[in-house]
């Protein structure tokens, strides 16, 4: 996160040892609560996986 001064130009970013620790939590907290981590490409394989599974039981044990 950062917030522009427009008085002196200059941007002020968030502590990165702030920044890491709330990340952690974040992640800790998706896999305590879904039981996988953050990222874009778990949701596809899920959408893919369910779809794959409900059109055709046979193929998806393949």
């Amino acid at each position: 996160m950062s917030h522009h001064n427009y008085i002196t130009g200059k941007t002020k970013y968030m502590n990165p040892y702030l920044a890491g620790i709330i990340l952690g939590l974040v992640l800790l907290l998706s896999f305590y609560l879904t039981g996988r981590g953050l990222g874009a490409s778990g949701a596809m394989k899920s959408v893919v996986v369910t779809t794959v599974e409900t059109v055709s039981h046979v193929k998806a044990e393949e």
